[in-house]
């Protein structure tokens, strides 16, 4: 072969060799192109699906621990009409349920019950205040019913209900009422005053709405915020007859259609028997442990936090580390607030897990080289501590006072919360494993850290506002 075929030659070889690396250069750059679209949909995901949680946990202001309460005030023309209700969650209801039972025979009969309604319905009487320009008006007990309700951890939910009147008398067309309610305003729920008007007065002017937000303690679906913390109203009332025809082209169907319902089930039924008998202490154990998986797998506030934390681990010994501090630091609190030693600081309690929860989102994006997560858990873990407490400090702090269960039912709550816990970690530490040796982690981790963040930022915007 001369040189010119060798040289002819060459420049094939060199041809195909280019065009090979010219294909080779394509599926380098389409499978590049693949895993980038493939990382940001992942880290996309990540970052909704937690932010997501924040808006799914607003959804669900109450919990077992609480104790819910409306006051409706009705005035048709010179007399008021108050129809107090009162709902209590699985772990107030099974306190209740014991003082109930009288005879301590283990059950709760429909005549206890009946009895332990009449008794709360009594002492109300001394707890709710009326005034009518600066003078005290006095309500009157007409009736007062008492139902159960299936709650969860197969316990049960206790609604009562009383009904009270008074005259509104006064020497002028128009009169100023105020309203007040001392009963257990420490005792953490919903808390609803509405006020409105029949045939005859004409509301003026009132710092309530004249309608039921939540349809008489049952939907509260429709607040994404704050439950409300209502236990006053003032209004300005108009006897006038004119303002009575006024109110009488005025009763509109909407007002009409919130009349607060009388419950129809469990013991406030027309021939109801039914009857409840309080736990033994496996029982309550075993119920209060069922309660703590149930608060924890529904706070999602606390699974926003504990995400975060993975997020923040380097290795598996200094996440066994980060967690137990955080579980170490929120049992310390739990117990001191049942314990009545410290006291839980009310409204800040919400605001600040939500900022504990933004700053560890920020953590991750901008100190990762920090090696103080385990202090961090711990500091933090005392607030939600105090989160997990709520209601349950006061309910057990009460029980403390009569038996010595509380302490049992004080730990089994706390596992119940720590074993959860530590089925998500044992679910989430593989797959976190895993995903460290993808391409896409690291931008997923900044994703999923960036809706950790937001989470924290608009909990905490939600719970300052309202």
């Amino acid at each position: 072969m001369g040189a010119y075929d060798t040289a002819i030659w060459s420049s094939v070889r060199s041809d195909v060799r280019c065009r090979k690396g010219s294909q080779a250069v394509k599926r380098a750059n389409s499978v590049s192109s693949a895993a980038t679209v493939q990382r940001r949909v992942v880290a996309t995901c990540l970052a909704w699906l937690v932010a997501l949680c924040s808006f799914a946990a607003s959804a669900h202001p109450l919990g077992n621990n609480t104790v819910n309460r409306q006051a409706a005030l009705q005035i048709n023309a010179r007399t008021l009409q108050l129809r107090y209700l009162m709902d209590l969650a699985e772990i107030p209801t099974l306190f209740e349920t014991q003082k109930a039972d009288i005879d301590h025979d283990g059950v709760v009969s429909q005549q206890e019950w009946n009895a332990y309604a009449r008794q709360w319905a009594e002492r109300l009487l001394a707890q709710l205040h009326l005034e009518l320009d600066g003078r005290p008006v006095s309500l009157q007990l007409q009736s007062q019913r008492v139902g159960l309700q299936p709650g969860s951890a197969n316990l049960t939910i206790l609604r009562l209900e009383g009904d009270y009147t008074a005259t509104l008398l006064s020497d002028s067309n128009v009169a100023v009422l105020h309203y007040r309610d001392d009963h257990t305003p420490e005792l953490s729920g919903w808390k609803e005053v509405w006020v409105y008007a029949t045939n005859g007065t004409l509301i003026t002017r009132s710092t309530r709405p004249p309608k039921d937000r939540s349809r008489g303690l049952t939907q509260y679906d429709a607040y994404r915020t704050a439950p409300p913390n209502e236990l006053t109203a003032d209004a300005t009332l108009d006897f006038t007859a004119a303002a009575a025809a006024v109110t009488a082209r005025q009763d509109t169907p909407a007002v009409a259609a919130s009349r607060i319902p009388t419950p129809t089930t469990g013991a406030a039924a027309a021939g109801a028997t039914s009857s409840a008998a309080p736990l033994s202490m496996s029982q309550q154990a075993w119920a209060f442990f069922r309660l703590g998986v149930h608060h924890i797998a529904t706070g999602w506030d606390h699974l926003v936090f504990l995400f975060g934390l993975l997020l923040l681990a380097k290795s598996l010994p200094q996440l066994i580390k980060t967690v137990t501090a955080f579980t170490v630091a929120h049992s310390l609190t739990l117990a001191l607030a049942a314990n009545h030693w410290v006291t839980p600081p009310g409204p800040w309690v919400e605001p600040a897990i939500a900022l504990t929860i933004a700053y560890v989102g920020l953590v991750n994006l901008v100190w990762r080289s920090s090696a103080h997560g385990a202090w961090l858990a711990f500091g933090f873990g005392l607030v939600h501590g105090f989160g997990f407490a709520g209601a349950l400090a006061q309910t057990l702090g009460d029980q403390r006072s009569t038996d010595h269960h509380w302490l049992v039912n004080l730990l089994s709550f706390n596992i119940g919360i720590e074993a959860f816990q530590l089925l998500l970690v044992s679910v989430c530490v593989p797959v976190l494993h895993w995903a460290t040796s993808q391409l896409w982690f690291g931008t997923a981790r900044r994703f999923a850290s960036c809706g950790v963040l937001s989470a924290g930022l608009a909990w905490f915007l939600m719970r300052t506002i309202t």
